[in-house]
C-alpha cells in the first residue's frame, strides 16, 4: 500500500516523511533542552542550600570544636547529613584529624562540593580551628527529572504532529490536487489539443490577487499559444518545402540527361533518377556513391583530376567522357560542372548530356565527308599505288637479273620490301578513312602527319599550285592520326579549290606557341599553356565576313551544286573541338584565307614515353606453331620464315582439316596463327572452337580486310593478337614472341649472386625490363644469408666468386633441401637454421662464359638447374625464366666453338664494334650504352692488372679464375676473338704453363688496346 501511495503521490509522501521526521526531531530537541534547564536549575538550588548550611552551622561547629564537644560535633554533622542530596560531610581539625559522616561517591567530579574554614577570633586574631567539606550528589534530582521527561516529550510530539498533519491536509486540499491536475494536463497534451486552455477548480474571491498556481497556469497557457503559433508556422513551412522539393525533383528528374552534385570526396549528395539508372543503382545505394566507379577506366583519372581542379580553381568546366551503363555498355556524355559553396563545404553541380545520337550524326557526317575526301583523292591514290607497284615489279625484275651479285640482289630485294610496306600503309589509310568507327587517340607527332598528307596531296593537286611546308616543331599532341589527316585533307582541298583557276601557293606551317592571359586573339577561349599551331594559308579568292561566319555550319557551301556536300569544315570544327583545340579563320576577298588551328602540346616526358624502341634483330623461338591459311603461297612464306627463326611448324590450307588435327592432340601446339577469311570455317570461328578445346592456347588472327571483326573486337573475343595483311616479317616475329612470352607470365623474385658490377647491372636490367624483382648478392656467403631471410623463385649464380663460389653455395643449398651433411655450413655462414629450405627446391641458374663439358659436369654435380651463357640477352634470359616458370628446367645442350690457334689482331676498332654490339642487344639510348661500355672497360682494366700480378706471383689457380672473369665481360661486348684468347688463357693456367700464359696475356692486351684507351 505504501508503495502504491508513493507511486501515485511521491511528492506528498516525501512531504509527510519530512514533516514527521522534523516534528520528532523538534520534540526530542525541546525535551532535551527542558531537561538540561531543569537539571541546571536544581544544581543551582543545591549549591544555594549548601551555602545556607554554611551560614547556619558555621558558628555552632566553631564553638563545639573550640570547646571540644565531640557529642555536639556529631549532632551537627549528622544534622547536615540528613539534609536531602547531602551524601557526606568531613571535618578536618587543625591537627589534621578528619571526622567523616556518610559515604563518599566514587565519581567526585559529578558531586556538588561546599567547603569552608572554621575560625575563632581571639583578640583581633583569627585562629584556624579546621575545615568542613560537604558533598552533595543529585541522585534524587535525576530520578525526578526522568519521571518528568516522557510526559513533556509526548506532549511536545503530539502538538507538533497535529501541527504537521494540519499543514499536510492544507497542502493536499489547497495545492496538491491542483498540481496533479497541471501534471495530468501536460501529460495528455497533444498537437491536436494545443489550443485547449488549462483551468483549475478553485474558489476565489473576485478581488483576490493571483498566487503561484495562477502564475503557473497562466505561463502554461501562454506557452501553449506560442508553441501553437510556431507549429502552425512550421507546418506552413513544411508544406511549402514539400511543394518546393516536389517541384525541384520534378524539374531535376525531367532533365534529359544526368544531374548530380558531388562533394569534395567526389561522392554524390544529390541526383536525379537518370543518374541512378545508368549504373543500375538503387536509391539507397546512389546516395554517397562514388561516381568515378561508373566512368570507364581510361577516363577515370582524367575526370578525377578535372574535378579536383574545379575545387581548387573554382571555375566551371566542360568535359566529354564515357559512362558504363547497368549492362556494361559505354555511353558518351558531355558534362558541364560548376562549383558552389554551402555552409563552408564545396560542391560541384554537374549536368551530363547523352551524346549517343549526336555521335551517330557526327559519325554520319564524318563518313560522308571521308567518302567525299576519298573521291577527291582517288586519282592521287591510284597514281601513288601505280608508282608503288612499279617499284615492286621493277626491283623484283632487277633482282632476277643480278641474282649472282649478292650485294645488288640484297639492295633490290630491300627496295621491293620497302615499296610493299608503303603500299600496305596506303591501303590502311584508305580503309581507315572509309570505316565508320570510333577512333582512339594516342601521342602523335604532327609533323609526320603533315609530311605524309602533303605527299599524298601532291599527287592529286595540279602543279599550278605550289606547295610550301614550314615545319618548326616536332612536338606531340594527344590526337587520332586519321582525324588529323582528315583535317589537313579538308583544309588543303578547300585551299586548292580556291586557287584552281588562277593557281597560287598553298602553305602549311607548324610551330609551337605559348598562350597567356594577356594574349588577344579573336574568340579565344583556351587555357594557358603551350600549343602546337597548325596554319594553312592559300592565295586564292578569299571570303567575305558573312561567309566566314557561316563556313563551319553543316551543309553550308559556296560551291556549285554537285561540287561538294558542305560537310568538310563542319567536320573539321568538330574534330578540333574533340581534341580540346581551337580553330580560327581570317580571309579577305581576293587576298586568300588563313586557317589557324591550336592543339595542346604534350610535355616532353609524355612524348618520350611514346617513342618505341626498334630492335634490328628478329627474335627466335623453339615453340610449336599451327598455321592455317587458304592461300598456299602465303602459307609457304610464313612457314619458311618461322622455321628459319627456330619454330616448329605444322600448316593447313583447309580450316576444317586444321580443326580436326588440333582436336587429336591439342597439347602439341603452343600457338595458332590463322587467316580470317577462309572457306568452310572462317578464322574467327576456327579460333573460338580451338579456344573451346584448349582455353589457354593463344590464337593470332590475320586479315586483309574484314567487316566482321576489327582489332578491338578480336581482343574482346579472346584472341591474343590481330594482324593486318600484308604482315611484315619483323611484325609477325615480334608479335608471336610477345604473345608466347606473355603466355603464363609470372613475375619472379630473383636473387642475383655475382661479384662483377658489369654482370650485375646487365642481368638486373634485363630481368627488371621483363617485370621481375631482383636482389643482388656480391658473393656466395651473402647469397646464403639472403636466402636465409627471404624467399626467392630462382637464383642466378656466378660460378666463381670470392669467399664462397657458386658451386659451393649451390651444394650447400641442395644439402639444406635434402637434409645432407653440408647443411651445417648453411648455419655457419648465415647464423640461422636451414629448416626453412628442407623439402623445397630453389632453381639455381649458373652464369658462365664457358660451356665446355667440364663446366657442365661441375654444375650438374653441384645441383644447378640450367646455364645462362654469355653474352646475356633478353632472349636468353627470357627463355630460361620461361622454363623456370613452367617448372620444366633442363640443362641446355648448346655447344661451344673450339679454339684452334691464337687469333691475329683485328683491324677494326674494338671500342666502336663493342658499342654497336651493345646497341643491338640492349634497348638503351646512346648515353646509357656509353655508360655501360665505360663500366665494362673499367672491369677489363682491373682484370688485366690482376692477371699480370698473378702471373708475376705464379698463382695459376687465381689466374684461371681471373681469365674466366674477363672472358665473361668481353663476351658481353661481342669480342669473339678476345673470348677465344681468354678461354685459351684459362686452359694454360690450369696446366700451369707460365710461358704460354704470358704470351696470351700480351696478345690479349693488344686486342683490347682500343677498349683500354676508351674514355
Amino acid at each position: 500500500m505504501v508503495n502504491s501511495i508513493f507511486k501515485q503521490y511521491p511528492l506528498l509522501f516525501k512531504l509527510v516523511c519530512y514533516v514527521l521526521g522534523f516534528s520528532l526531531f523538534v520534540a526530542i530537541s525541546l525535551s532535551a533542552i527542558q531537561l538540561w534547564l531543569a537539571y541546571t536549575g536544581e544544581l543551582a538550588k543545591i549549591q544555594e542550600q549548601l551555602a545556607e548550611l554554611r551560614v547556619s552551622h558555621e558558628s555552632s561547629l566553631v564553638n563545639n570544636l573550640w570547646n571540644m564537644d565531640n557529642e555536639g560535633l556529631d549532632i551537627q554533622l549528622n544534622s547536615i547529613l540528613d539534609i536531602p542530596d547531602v551524601v557526606a560531610v568531613e571535618l578536618e581539625d587543625s591537627e589534621g584529624k578528619i571526622v567523616r559522616r556518610g559515604e563518599l561517591p566514587d565519581d567526585l567530579s559529578r558531586c556538588v562540593i561546599e567547603n569552608f574554614s572554621l575560625k575563632k577570633q581571639l583578640k583581633e586574631k583569627n585562629l584556624s580551628l579546621g575545615q568542613v567539606t560537604i558533598y552533595a550528589f543529585p541522585t534524587e534530582l535525576k530520578k525526578r527529572l526522568w519521571q518528568e521527561v516522557p510526559v513533556s516529550l509526548m506532549a511536545d510530539a503530539i502538538a507538533l504532529l497535529l501541527t504537521g498533519a494540519f499543514v499536510l491536509i492544507l497542502f493536499l486540499v489547497k495545492y496538491n490536487r491542483h498540481i496533479n491536475r497541471i501534471a495530468e494536463f501536460a501529460q495528455n497534451l497533444d498537437v491536436e489539443d494545443i489550443g485547449k486552455q488549462l483551468t483549475l477548480d478553485r474558489r476565489k474571491n473576485g478581488d483576490s490577487q493571483p498566487d503561484e498556481l495562477d502564475r503557473i497556469v497562466r505561463s502554461i497557457n501562454e506557452m501553449q499559444s506560442r508553441v501553437n503559433d510556431q507549429i502552425q508556422a512550421q507546418l506552413q513551412t513544411a508544406k511549402r518545402l514539400q511543394r518546393e522539393i516536389a517541384f525541384s525533383d520534378a524539374i531535376i528528374n525531367s532533365l534529359p540527361g544526368i544531374f548530380v552534385v558531388f562533394n569534395e570526396e567526389l561522392k554524390t549528395v544529390l541526383f536525379n533518377e537518370s543518374f541512378a539508372e545508368k549504373p543500375g543503382l538503387k536509391n539507397s545505394e546512389s546516395n554517397g556513391f562514388l561516381f568515378l566507379q561508373s566512368v570507364v577506366p581510361e577516363d577515370q583519372k582524367r575526370f578525377e583530376k578535372i574535378l579536383q581542379g574545379v575545387f581548387t580553381d573554382k571555375k566551371s568546366v566542360t568535359i566529354e567522357l564515357q559512362l558504363l551503363s547497368a549492362n556494361e555498355k559505354r555511353i558518351p556524355y558531355l558534362f558541364n560542372g560548376s562549383y558552389f559553396l554551402l555552409e563552408e563545404q564545396g560542391y560541384i553541380i554537374a549536368l551530363g548530356t547523352n551524346l549517343t545520337e549526336q555521335k551517330k550524326m557526327e559519325n554520319m557526317l564524318n563518313q560522308a565527308q571521308q567518302m567525299e575526301a576519298i573521291g577527291t583523292l582517288a586519282g592521287g591514290i591510284a597514281h601513288d599505288f601505280n608508282n608503288i607497284l612499279s617499284s615492286i615489279m621493277g626491283n623484283l625484275q632487277l633482282a632476277q637479273i643480278v641474282k649472282n651479285d649478292p650485294e645488288k640482289l640484297d639492295n633490290y630485294l630491300q627496295s621491293g620490301v620497302d615499296a610493299s610496306i608503303r603500299a600496305k600503309h596506303l591501303i590502311a589509310q584508305i580503309l581507315t578513312m572509309g570505316r565508320n568507327e570510333q577512333l582512339d587517340k594516342q601521342s602523335l607527332q604532327v609533323s609526320l602527319i603533315v609530311e605524309e598528307t602533303m605527299s599524298l596531296l601532291r599527287a592529286t593537286i595540279p602543279t599550278t599550285i605550289y606547295f610550301k611546308q614550314v615545319i618548326e616543331s616536332n612536338g606531340y599532341i594527344w590526337a587520332n592520326a586519321t582525324q588529323m589527316q582528315q583535317i589537313l585533307l579538308n583544309l588543303c582541298t578547300n585551299a586548292y579549290h580556291a586557287m584552281q583557276d588562277s593557281g597560287g601557293v598553298l602553305t602549311v606551317s607548324l610551330k609551337e606557341e605559348q598562350i597567356t592571359k594577356n594574349q588577344h586573339l579573336p574568340a579565344f577561349d583556351l587555357p594557358e599553356g603551350k600549343y602546337i599551331k597548325l596554319e594553312i594559308t592559300d592565295t586564292g579568292c578569299g571570303m567575305d565576313n558573312k561567309t566566314c561566319k557561316m563556313i563551319f555550319e553543316p551543309y553550308y557551301t559556296t560551291k556549285e551544286k554537285g561540287s561538294g556536300t558542305g560537310l568538310g569544315l563542319a567536320v573539321v570544327h568538330g574534330i578540333v573541338q574533340s581534341h580540346e583545340g581551337h580553330i580560327t579563320v581570317y580571309s579577305e576577298p581576293g587576298k586568300g584565307t588563313i586557317f589557324r588551328l591550336y592543339f595542346p602540346l604534350l610535355s616532353d616526358s609524355v612524348q618520350d614515353a611514346d617513342i618505341d624502341i626498334i630492335e634490328d634483330v628478329f627474335p627466335r623461338g623453339t615453340e610449336r606453331l599451327l598455321l592455317v591459311d587458304d592461300e598456299e603461297e602465303i602459307l609457304s612464306v610464313y612457314s619458311e620464315l618461322l622455321r628459319a627463326h627456330g619454330y616448329l611448324i605444322k600448316s593447313f590450307s583447309n580450316s576444317l582439316d586444321a580443326l580436326n588435327h588440333f582436336r587429336k592432340n591439342p597439347s602439341a601446339y603452343d600457338l595458332v596463327l590463322t587467316d580470317m577469311t577462309m572457306p568452310n570455317l572462317s578464322g574467327d570461328i576456327l579460333g573460338q572452337k580451338i579456344m573451346q578445346i584448349m582455353p589457354d592456347i593463344p590464337v593470332i588472327i590475320c586479315t586483309g580486310f574484314s567487316k566482321v571483326m576489327e582489332s578491338g573486337d578480336s581482343l574482346a573475343a579472346g584472341f591474343a593478337a590481330y594482324l593486318t595483311k600484308p604482315v611484315e616479317a619483323g611484325e609477325l616475329l615480334f608479335t608471336i614472341r610477345k604473345v608466347l612470352d606473355a603466355k603464363g607470365f609470372k613475375s619472379l623474385k630473383v636473387l642475383l649472386a655475382d661479384d662483377d658490377p658489369y654482370n650485375q647491372k646487365v642481368v638486373t636490367m634485363l630481368l627488371q625490363a621483363q617485370g621481375h624483382q631482383v636482389c643482388v648478392a656480391e658473393n656466395g656467403k651473402i647469397c646464403l644469408q639472403k636466402i636465409s631471410s627471404q624467399d626467392f623463385d630462382v637464383v642466378f649464380m656466378d660460378m666463381q666468386m670470392p669467399e664462397l663460389d657458386g658451386l659451393q653455395a649451390t651444394t650447400i643449398i641442395r644439402a639444406c633441401e635434402t637434409g645432407g651433411e653440408k647443411q651445417l655450413e648453411f648455419d655457419k655462414f648465415t647464423g640461422k637454421s636451414s629448416k626453412k629450405l628442407y623439402g623445397k627446391h630453389i632453381p639455381v641458374i649458373a652464369m658462365t662464359g664457358n660451356l665446355d663439358e667440364e663446366s657442365r659436369q661441375q654444375c650438374k654435380e653441384a645441383g644447378m638447374d640450367d646455364f645462362l651463357a654469355k653474352p646475356f640477352t633478353i632472349q636468353t634470359v627470357s627463355g630460361i625464366l620461361a622454363r623456370v616458370a613452367k617448372q620444366s628446367i633442363v640443362l641446355t645442350e648448346e655447344g661451344t666453338p673450339a679454339f684452334s690457334e691464337i687469333i691475329e689482331e683485328e683491324k677494326t676498332n674494338l671500342a666502336e664494334s663493342s658499342l654497336n654490339h651493345l646497341r643491338q642487344k640492349y634497348p638503351l639510348n646512346d648515353e646509357q650504352l656509353q655508360q655501360l661500355l665505360s663500366e665494362s672497360v673499367l672491369s677489363i682494366r682491373q682484370s688485366i692488372q690482376e692477371i699480370e700480378e698473378t702471373l708475376v706471383q705464379g698463382d695459376f689457380p687465381t689466374l684461371a679464375g681471373k681469365a674466366h672473369k674477363i672472358k665473361g665481360v668481353v663476351m658481353g661486348l661481342g669480342a669473339e676473338n678476345c673470348v677465344e684468347l681468354c678461354r685459351e688463357l684459362e686452359k694454360s693456367a690450369k696446366k700451369s704453363d707460365h710461358e704460354r700464359s704470358t704470351t696470351i696475356v700480351g696478345k690479349l692486351k693488344q686486342l683490347l688496346r682500343s677498349l683500354l684507351e676508351y674514355k
